[in-house]
């Protein structure tokens, strides 16, 4: 389903900015433990694969629509159909963003109350 945003909504393309509207911002090989409504995951970047670790007995749900794409250019963003059930048994997921977003794209991964703004990056970023 693609939406279209209004144009006093669109999301900039700045890590800062989107710091300010409420996103944390995952880096090339950076984790993050977080805590929260006492479930405690872990969220980690490889170059741009996202993966997100269940680090307690809890279940942690990603739900249908908790990840969306967002096109820098036009402010347009869809729903991806992706969700995942973490559990003691099965507590890692991954998603590979460049199987689900352009270049000129970015998606936000809704966990829980936090929201992550995840870009690709090119090889010559890292290097």
């Amino acid at each position: 389903m693609l939406y279209r945003l209004p144009e006093s909504e669109r999301v900039c393309s700045g890590i800062c900015i989107c710091r300010l509207m409420g996103f944390s911002t995952i880096n090339f090989e950076e984790s993050y433990d977080v805590t929260e409504d006492k479930i405690n995951y872990r969220i980690t970047r490889e170059l741009n694969t996202i993966t997100l670790t269940l680090l307690n007995v809890k279940t942690l749900i990603l739900p249908q629509g908790s990840i969306t794409v967002h096109d820098y250019k036009t402010g347009d963003y869809r729903e991806m159909n992706i969700c995942a059930i973490l559990t003691e048994d099965n507590p890692d997921f991954s998603i590979n963003l460049e199987k689900i977003i352009n270049p000129n794209e970015f998606c936000v991964i809704s966990i829980l109350s936090k929201k992550y703004y995840c870009p690709l990056f090119s090889q010559q970023t890292i290097i």
